[in-house]
């Protein structure tokens, strides 16, 4: 198993530079709880999932990041085969009831 790569067969962005990138070329769309680049590549489907400093803790944010990471691997069934995805978590996120989040993350993807 390659670097990046999870159980899911979906690979991460990970490096700073792959998510700048994705936040220059993507599209945006903006969510309740998550905001969406989403950007056309050769590479395959990735996924990447980041939290800013607006959470009260990094424990907060940290639970964001999963919670968001999870839908969004739920998700993955409506995921273009050839695009990356970066969402970032807004604050609010992680207390959210997670079938709202899993819903405003679907509309996200389908939005794009």
């Amino acid at each position: 198993m390659s670097k990046g790569k999870r159980a899911s067969g979906i690979e991460k962005i990970t490096k700073p530079q792959e998510i700048y990138a994705a936040r220059r070329a993507g599209k945006r769309v903006v969510g309740k709880f998550v905001t969406l680049w989403k950007h056309d590549s050769t590479r395959g489907p990735r996924i990447g999932v980041i939290a800013g400093k607006g959470f009260r803790s990094a424990v907060e944010r940290n639970l964001a990041r999963r919670r968001v990471t999870g839908c969004v691997l739920d998700a993955r069934g409506i995921l273009d085969g050839n695009s990356e995805y970066l969402f970032e978590c807004k604050p609010g996120s992680e207390s959210a009831i997670y079938q709202e989040l899993a819903k405003d993350v679907q509309n996200c993807i389908l939005s794009c």
